[in-house]
């Protein structure tokens, strides 16, 4: 049997109100600039590092967030339900050796 290198998972699939996009979304980003603001906080003092991916992702993901409350602002005149999917692609990384 070959091994498989590539997994997908399905995240999120259905019809959500405005609010509920906007609090299943923004919660989803939040956990993710926790993540970074940990991780970074992490390697700063266990390898006195400053990883500068998490600060810059961080920034984004509050500038993707900030986007996302306009549009859903926008969204919600019209009284609209917004479809929401999500798909996580997950790959081994084979340009690292493994051992």
């Amino acid at each position: 049997m070959k091994e498989q290198t590539k997994k997908e998972i399905k995240l999120i699939d259905g019809v959500f109100t405005p609010n509920e996009a906007n609090s299943l979304l923004v919660t989803l980003i939040d956990n993710k600039i926790n993540y970074h603001k940990l991780d970074d906080f992490s390697h700063h003092i266990r390898m006195d590092r400053h990883p500068h991916h998490s600060k810059e992702r961080v920034a984004e993901l509050q500038e993707a967030k900030t986007d996302l409350r306009s549009w859903i602002s926008l969204v919600q005149q019209h009284s609209s339900n917004l479809i929401v999917k999500s798909f996580i692609t997950i790959e081994l990384d084979e340009s690292v050796p493994q051992s």
